[in-house]
């Protein structure tokens, strides 16, 4: 599969260029030390508990998985001429016949970067790219007390629900495609409406 390429330039509210594209196969090492910054609670926030390291297993699978399985996206900052990521967003496809048709879905923000609506353009770009593709759902499991999350999923018409599994965890549920809202009737076309029912 060719992934859609959401790649754009923007300026965060620092004033710093951000960049969003997909990973990259050499990225690896880019992540490694990136990720080994994030501070405990934003790597509880992401694993959904205390995580003390990142494993090598689990860089190699951002930037080894297939692409028809996984969408891996990434924010990067330049500094002396060196991609630096600050965030992340993924979504791996299910891989039974109940779940082929969903993703499940993560990001991951620099502690630093936090607040500037990073995670609102990662997000829009996963729901954009999962639409590509024909899915029909996305899933994302978020801490309760992770209220920045929450907030974002549901500004992105996400639906918030208890997890069975955990009742400190939610699920951030989101049907695709979304539906796009109806164009809204002008005056003229509302009257015009009226009087050939009226006609009826």
């Amino acid at each position: 599969m060719t992934p859609r390429k959401p790649e754009s330039h923007w300026k965060a509210a620092n004033g710093t260029p951000l960049h969003l594209r997909h990973v990259a196969a050499d990225d690896g090492e880019r992540l490694r030390r990136s990720l080994d910054k994030l501070s405990p609670e934003a790597r509880r926030q992401r694993f959904l508990g205390a995580v003390n390291s990142i494993s090598d297993a689990f860089v190699r699978d951002l930037t080894d998985a297939p692409r028809e399985r996984q969408c891996t996206l990434l924010v990067v900052r330049r500094e002396a001429g060196e991609e630096i990521p600050v965030a992340g967003g993924r979504f791996v496809i299910g891989d039974t016949p109940e779940t082929a048709d969903s993703c499940e879905f993560a990001l991951t923000i620099g502690d630093a970067w936090q607040g500037q609506g990073i995670g609102r353009r990662l997000l829009r770009a996963l729901i954009e790219e999962a639409e590509a593709r024909g899915l029909h759902r996305m899933i994302g499991h978020v801490l309760l007390d992770n209220r920045a999350m929450l907030a974002l999923a549901r500004h992105q018409h996400f639906s918030i629900e208890a997890s069975p599994d955990d009742a400190q965890t939610r699920l951030a549920i989101l049907d695709l495609p979304r539906r796009k809202p109806a164009r809204r009737r002008s005056p003229l076309e509302r009257l015009a409406g009226l009087l050939r029912k009226q006609q009826r």
